[in-house]
């Protein structure tokens, strides 16, 4: 969704138009694909956690989801 909404927003550059509000059918789709994402990302951690408590017998979660945070800061 993200590639297609960059893809029309780039092809978009090269046409004169008429109005702004055409710009919106791009961004819907970027912004669609990473909210996605983001939900995507917090499903992973979970499973993260829950992985790591199968494979080493204690649960890590605090370490997990505030090291997530950190690299988000990061990025």
């Amino acid at each position: 969704m993200a590639i297609f909404g960059y893809g029309t927003l780039c092809l978009l550059m090269f046409v004169s138009l008429p109005s702004v509000y055409l710009l919106f059918v791009p961004a819907f789709f970027v912004f669609m694909a990473f909210g996605i994402l983001t939900v995507l990302t917090t499903v992973f951690l979970a499973n993260t956690v829950d992985y790591g408590e199968l494979k080493n017998g204690r649960r890590d979660e605090s370490v997990i989801f505030s090291m997530q945070t950190f690299v988000v800061k990061l990025a």
